[in-house]
């Protein structure tokens, strides 16, 4: 299954990782006891890259910087399509060479973290 990012295609990742993670509020109460008052529950997904070109790391540099601040992201995960309404938290990367057609550029060590809505 493909990997999309707002109806376009990205390129699969070296690694994909996904932490599930609970925004809730903490609290001990007078007897020591915690109390935990769980809001949502929610995912991030880090999608990792040895070497990308531009072109293909020009999808995610769009939404970075487009109008809409959350994106469909389509995903697998136990075998099964997944859909996530999500923003792109980070997207660090190292050029390592450049060629005179900027679709050519190769970036290293890419990690784009993307946060669920």
């Amino acid at each position: 299954m493909a990997f999309t990012l707002d109806g376009n295609t990205i390129q699969e990742p070296n690694n994909f990782n996904i932490r599930d993670f609970k925004i809730e509020k903490a609290d001990r109460l007078a007897n020591g006891t915690l109390k935990k008052d769980v809001r949502v529950k929610k995912k991030e997904f880090t999608l990792t890259y040895s070497v990308i070109r531009w072109d293909a790391l020009e999808v995610f540099h769009d939404v970075y910087d487009g109008s809409s601040e959350f994106v469909t992201f389509v995903y697998e995960d136990l075998g099964t399509g997944q859909t996530a309404t999500v923003t792109i938290s980070e997207l660090p990367r190292r050029l390592r060479f450049t060629d005179p057609t900027p679709a050519d550029y190769l970036y290293t060590e890419v990690t784009i973290i993307l946060l669920e809505q």
